[in-house]
């Protein structure tokens, strides 16, 4: 779910629902969708989702894909925990957890949108229900980190951590307890990581560390909320006074520290990460900003993180290919506006101009409005191409690349429907030969023909145009190919 259908479609069509109804509804959907053989990787290739190797991180004796997790204030229900471990996320968090099943009202966005009220307790579906969710979790590969909410009394935090020991791969608590009662925590989930949680108002930072960072793994900084009479308000941007208390809280300690809560876009998530913060969690602005967020924000960390990418020398192939589809739908445009009808669209027809016209000179507007209608496409297309080489493919991205050689393969397929139908049009196939050169350079391996799942039936030409029918011939990388990721040799 890329972020323009989100925004365009899904965002203001649930909106119209009651809130837990089109979120339940949202991730029951996701969760289906997940499930199904080849569901996961879908969801990962349509929102390109999967993060890059170079942003695993070790935290905790964990290997975690990538910095960001999600909170369990998006999914308390978990009926989304399976889709959301495929939505660029690192890790997963779940809870607060309750012994009993919690249902207080579901979170709702103050009307200018700028902040997220909860209830006073977060929802929860109990133990029970909670470890039957856990228990059909099969083959989730992103750790999950268990939060006990408060509880009445230190027996039932252990209860809940014995209880759920066995599910999760790091537990955070809310509860302030002392050295004795953390150790005992400790013991009750076999020495994984316990964290403590605490708003990021009512930390004391120096106090706190001199006497429990023996004893505790991490520090959760959580969003500061405001008291409104009927709820608790957690504004979505409050990155600058999360900065400032991880700022305090870092002098003091040498623990990890996760940030929950307060990122808005990705530039509030890579202040976080400059300012100290191990790795942060999306609550609110997840909703708000949509569900690209956190890939948005592992492209930043990576863009940080890592050399810009050499220009890649083909993206002037990609680009003269948009140029001179541009000037064919110029060209098309012309023939619209003027003639119209070519003189092998006469000879096909078996009538003049003026015989069409005289039958009715309707069919004649409608087929000039049909070539104009075609013209405006392939000019609009150039100019897409031209952008998405200039700015996407010169730069290395992987997806706009794939774009256009998608584009491009249906295209050229398209010149069959002309022969299926028994008319050939020599406009269209004078322009095909002339951007099949361009094709032909930045298409000299059969991977676009994999991308679109007619690998089978490609095979390469001498000059490296893809020609279909026949046999796929095999390919290997030579070191330097290995090293630019651009040219390929043959072999047969």
């Amino acid at each position: 779910m890329p972020d323009w259908t989100y925004h365009t479609m899904f965002e203001p069509a649930l909106s119209k629902l009651p809130a837990k109804t089109g979120r339940e509804f949202i991730h029951n959907g996701m969760h289906r969708i997940a499930s199904i053989p080849g569901g996961s990787k879908l969801i990962e290739y349509l929102g390109h989702t999967a993060p890059a190797k170079q942003l695993e991180t070790e935290i905790f004796g964990l290997t975690i894909a990538n910095p960001v997790g999600l909170s369990g204030k998006i999914d308390p229900l978990l009926s989304g925990t399976k889709a959301f471990g495929h939505l660029g996320m690192g890790f997963i968090e779940i809870g607060p957890m309750s012994w009993d099943p919690v249902e207080m009202g579901t979170p709702r966005f103050t009307d200018s949108k700028d902040a997220v009220v909860y209830p006073y307790r977060l929802e929860s579906p109990g133990i029970k229900r909670t470890n039957e969710k856990l228990s059909k979790l099969e083959s989730f590969d992103k750790p999950i980190f268990i939060r006990i909410g408060r509880n009445d009394t230190f027996e039932q935090t252990l209860s809940l951590l014995k209880t759920l020991s066995a599910f999760g791969q790091a537990f955070i608590v809310e509860e302030l307890y002392g050295i004795k009662q953390w150790k005992t925590l400790k013991e009750a989930v076999n020495g994984k990581p316990i964290l403590f949680a605490g708003s990021a108002g009512g930390i004391d930072s120096q106090a706190f560390m001199a006497s429990q960072e023996a004893y505790i793994d991490g520090i959760v900084l959580d969003e500061q909320g405001v008291d409104t009479g009927q709820g608790m308000e957690y504004p979505l941007d409050q990155s600058g006074q999360l900065i400032e208390k991880l700022t305090s809280t870092r002098r003091h300690s040498k623990v990890p520290i996760l940030v929950s809560g307060g990122i808005a876009e990705p530039k509030d998530a890579l202040a976080l990460y400059e300012a100290g913060a191990d790795l942060v969690i999306l609550t609110g602005g997840y909703v708000r900003t949509g569900p690209g967020l956190p890939k948005r924000i592992n492209e930043g960390i990576l863009d940080q993180r890592t050399a810009p990418p050499p220009i890649y020398d083909g993206w002037m192939w990609h680009w003269l290919f948009g140029l001179f589809m541009f000037l064919g739908g110029a060209a098309a445009m012309l023939v619209s506006m003027t003639i119209v009808l070519m003189p092998y669209d006469e000879a096909f027809l078996n009538l003049s101009r003026e015989e069409l016209m005289a039958i009715n000179p309707n069919i004649y507007y409608f087929m000039q409005h049909d070539r104009m209608t075609v013209a405006g496409t392939m000019v609009s297309g150039g100019i897409l191409y031209m952008q998405l080489a200039r700015y996407g493919v010169r730069h290395g991205l992987e997806w706009a690349k794939r774009a256009i050689h998608i584009a491009g393969v249906l295209g050229f397929l398209g010149i069959l429907l002309f022969i299926g139908f028994g008319y050939f049009d020599w406009l269209h196939d004078i322009l095909w030969l002339v951007l099949l050169p361009f094709f032909g350079n930045f298409t000299k391996c059969p991977k676009i023909i994999a991308d679109i799942r007619l690998l089978a039936t490609a095979r390469i030409t001498p000059l490296g145009n893809a020609v279909f029918g026949g046999n796929c011939r095999l390919l290997y990388l030579d070191s330097r190919s290995l090293q630019r990721g651009l040219s390929f040799r043959q072999s047969a």
